[in-house]
């Protein structure tokens, strides 16, 4: 594992802990807004049984996220409740014979999934599902020809504004998973020892010719803290160092004596740089030394 697939995790991490979040909201708030619909409009058609048994599949959703096997699995589970909303609501506005209310619930609920959804495939077949059984539900009830018209209009024209956003996003996270790969090509093949850590100090990457300094592998390397790797005389450097980083100074290149894994010490001449987030908040810190200076000292 390196600071790539770190990375990645990290994204996955972002994006179950926000649809926890939503199946959350979901869950709570269904039921909710069932119990106030049936109090100010009651004449609207909105069975409380349909929204609590929508709630408890939510609940079942959101349970199955903290279970690695389906976990897995997760995001197909969640886009199908998606669909089973949108259903739902298409439902409850084709039993009130599509009045504005309801209407307005699903074109709304339409909305909301097809932006929801990640891919640009998966909006492509969601649009094609829902218009099906949008049709349907349309022609058995009893509202006027240009109201299906003017109805389906505005389905397909907020799912063709989803689809365009949602490939836009796509082909921009297949330019940085492209971008990542050229990267990761260049960092791995470079004449350079590069690592990085965290803003504590754990170590996330360590370049091929890092770890042959070291004689870690990577497996070994990961997770550990930078202090394991210096000797205890340079910590101060080492803390002083990014004390400055983080005033925005740079010290330049400052000498380290490094601990190899045999135990044996050699003195190593290393910049640092800090690594920021999309929020411009430091996040980690790459030390890179050039081949030729990797060397300069030894020490048993």
């Amino acid at each position: 594992m390196d600071i790539f697939n770190n990375f990645n995790i990290r994204l996955k991490k972002d994006d179950l802990r926000l649809n926890r979040i939503a199946l959350i909201v979901v869950a709570v708030s269904f039921p909710i807004v069932g119990i106030i619909i049936n109090r100010i409009a009651p004449e609207i058609y909105d069975p409380l049984y349909l929204r609590l048994i929508i709630a408890l599949l939510t609940v079942g959703v959101f349970t199955g996220t903290f279970f690695e096997k389906i976990k897995k699995k997760y995001r197909i589970y969640f886009d199908t409740l998606l669909v089973t909303i949108v259903i739902w609501t298409d439902f409850i506005a084709f039993m009130n014979n599509f009045s504005f209310q309801t209407s307005l619930i699903y074109i709304a609920a339409i909305s909301i999934v097809s932006f929801a959804l990640t891919s640009y495939k998966e909006v492509a077949l969601f649009s094609v599902i829902s218009l099906i059984i949008t049709i349907l539900f349309l022609l058995s009830s009893n509202i006027p020809t240009v109201d299906i018209f003017s109805f389906i209009v505005s389905i397909i024209f907020i799912q063709f504004v989803a689809f365009i956003v949602i490939r836009s996003k796509n082909n921009s996270e297949k330019k940085l998973k492209e971008s990542e790969e050229k990267l990761q090509a260049i960092i791995r093949s470079s004449p350079d020892g590069i690592g990085i850590s965290d803003i504590n100090g754990n170590i996330e990457f360590v370049a091929p010719q890092t770890q042959a300094l070291w004689g870690y592998n990577s497996e070994e390397f990961i997770g550990k803290h930078i202090y394991e790797v210096i000797d205890e005389k340079s910590h101060a450097t080492v803390t002083n160092m990014i004390e400055e980083l983080l005033k925005g100074n740079n010290l330049g290149a400052l000498e380290y004596d490094m601990i190899r894994k045999d135990g044996s010490h050699f003195i190593c001449e290393a910049n640092c740089s800090l690594l920021y987030n999309n929020k411009n908040q430091p996040e980690g810190v790459v030390l890179y030394n050039e081949t030729l200076q990797k060397g300069k000292k030894q020490k048993n």
